[in-house]
């Protein structure tokens, strides 16, 4: 749908050099500000005023980033330092259930193995002394407490 003709006499480009002036703008090549517009100087002076306020607080701004940064840096280094202490003592928990854990088990072997040398040495003891006379007594007493007993 085209647009409706404006009424002013002017061009596009006239109402946009137009335009352009009443906000304070000189046409060079490129648009910029109008030095001699009414206004800029003041607002200039504004900038300029607002520009100093800015640096005259930037020393006190990077004195409370830099104490910023040393107590988060401080309190990183504590929860590391905690941290790696928790970590330790985990480590030394497991450790310790560990070398229980291998005593326990050299506790059990020590005594597997004495009860084998305690079985070999009764056996070899045994093999000396039970002649056949001896055993058959045995198995004749073994055999008379089992007759008067049930099944």
């Amino acid at each position: 749908m085209p647009r409706p003709a404006c009424t002013d006499g002017l061009d596009k480009f006239q109402r946009c050099r137009a335009t352009r002036r009443a906000s304070g703008m000189k046409l060079l090549r490129i648009w910029v500000p109008d030095l001699h517009a009414p206004g800029f100087r003041e607002e200039a002076e504004r900038q300029v005023r607002e520009a100093e306020a800015k640096l005259a607080n930037l020393k006190q701004e990077i004195a409370a980033l830099e104490a910023t940064a040393k107590r988060e840096t401080a309190e990183e280094a504590e929860r590391i330092r905690a941290l790696a202490q928790s970590d330790a003592k985990k480590v030394g928990v497991a450790a310790h259930a560990e070398i229980e854990a291998a005593e326990r088990a050299a506790r059990l072997e020590l005594k597997a193995m004495a009860a084998a040398l305690a079985v070999d040495g009764a056996e070899s003891l045994l093999a000396k002394q039970l002649t056949p006379a001896a055993q058959e007594s045995l198995v004749d007493t073994f055999v008379k407490s089992l007759e008067g007993r049930p099944n």
